[in-house]
């Protein structure tokens, strides 16, 4: 049943607090915003959760939440809990994907995505996918970027590695149970440990060079290998298109073109390079690697042409609506997040972490906030059939 209480107000405002001696402008910034980072890390993979986890266990901030959607979750999700909660990670949900928008599509990265930005509870929204090793100022340094830059995605330049000879194990790659697929746990980043490089072409030269100059650039380039992007502007977008779940890739212009028209920006965090471990070549399979025959290329041209004609609509017409998961307080542009006098919609159902198996998923909101403010709404949401 549903239940509207208007005299009570449910939010936890969690502030930015460095223990440790960085850059004060940075700390000023992000305590004064007040934001958590939302950490999104989608897989469909074995293993992959050693790099995850002890790289996230080395932030110097704690303000974030990791929300794991994992297709493999059923068979593995007591470990990753057990290794997050021993590595001291902030993990608050492993679960599968939602019912997807379009049952019939053969991928499903953007309903991933998508997944995780429903359940998401921070202000910052950080898109991660698997074999991905962030350095120890990752939070710290996105957390900073966004503090000053309400309406911007920011993405980060890419080191590829190739895994030393023998270090994979060929047993592990399609045990779904495994939480990582090396002899010995990768506990270091790839960088640190001075693996072989593969940076084929990989990113642009521009985004070379602010690299080896360690700034920050605005750049019109976004990977969402590793991007972040305000949850506000997710809700403007309504996520991620899952149209493009027919084939392979494209999510990234998605985002970034639908983001820049509605007046966000790109940039590039050179401070911050993320290293990838190149698993494209263990396996030649669905599961290891991507093949040209499955892009998105031409859906998305299409796609972004109708939009520009209005025959289309910009904000993506999934399953869902992310306006109804306003959890938290979100910053206003030009804003320092101040708590503001109005309702609120709290997220009853389903709870972080639940597993959603059924073709049809039952939400539950509720209204809290000041009588006058509830009253004058008159409203509580309550989608799906009834109990």
């Amino acid at each position: 049943t549903m239940q509207c209480k208007s005299n009570q107000l449910y939010f936890t405002f969690l502030f930015v607090l460095f223990l440790h001696e960085e850059i004060r402008s940075e700390q000023d910034l992000v305590q004064k915003k007040r934001l958590l980072h939302s950490i999104v890390f989608v897989t469909k993979r074995p293993g992959g959760y050693d790099i995850l986890l002890h790289a996230l266990a080395k932030q110097t901030s704690k303000d974030y939440e990791l929300i794991c959607v994992d297709e493999l979750a059923p068979h593995r999700k007591e470990k990753v809990e057990e290794m997050a909660e021993a590595l001291g990670v902030n993990l608050v949900a492993v679960t599968t994907s939602k019912p997807k928008t379009h049952p019939h599509t053969r991928f499903g990265i953007a309903n991933a995505f998508n997944t995780g930005f429903i359940l998401a509870s921070g202000d910052i929204v950080t898109i991660l996918q698997d074999y991905i090793y962030v350095p120890s100022d990752f939070v710290q340094k996105t957390l900073a970027f966004h503090a000053e830059h309400d309406y911007s995605l920011l993405s980060y330049p890419e080191y590829r590695f190739s895994a030393p000879q023998g270090l994979v194990d060929p047993n592990l790659l399609h045990d779904p149970s495994t939480i990582t697929v090396f002899h010995d746990e990768v506990t270091e980043g790839p960088l640190y440990e001075g693996w072989k490089t593969t940076n084929e072409g990989s990113m642009p030269m521009p985004l070379w060079d602010n690299l080896r100059n360690a700034q920050r650039i605005q750049f019109d380039w976004l990977e969402c290998a590793c991007c972040s992007v305000p949850w506000a502007l997710l809700v403007e977008l309504n996520g991620v298109d899952e149209t493009l779940d027919t084939g392979d890739d494209c999510h990234e212009v998605n985002l970034k073109q639908r983001s820049q028209m509605l007046g966000a920006d790109v940039w590039n965090e050179g401070a911050c390079p993320v290293q990838l471990i190149d698993h494209h070549r263990w396996e030649r399979s669905e599961t290891w690697t991507r093949f040209t025959q499955d892009t998105n290329i031409f859906r998305w041209d299409f796609m972004k042409q109708q939009m520009e004609f209005g025959e289309y609509p910009l904000r993506a017409p999934n399953n869902f609506d992310l306006s109804f998961h306003r959890t938290h307080l979100l910053p206003t542009p030009g804003g320092a997040g101040e708590e503001e006098e109005g309702v609120r919609v709290r997220l009853l159902s389903p709870t972080p972490g639940q597993v959603l198996l059924g073709p049809l998923v039952r939400v539950v909101f509720a209204v809290d906030g000041p009588p006058a403010a509830v009253a004058a709404a008159a409203v509580c949401f309550a989608l799906g059939p009834g109990p």
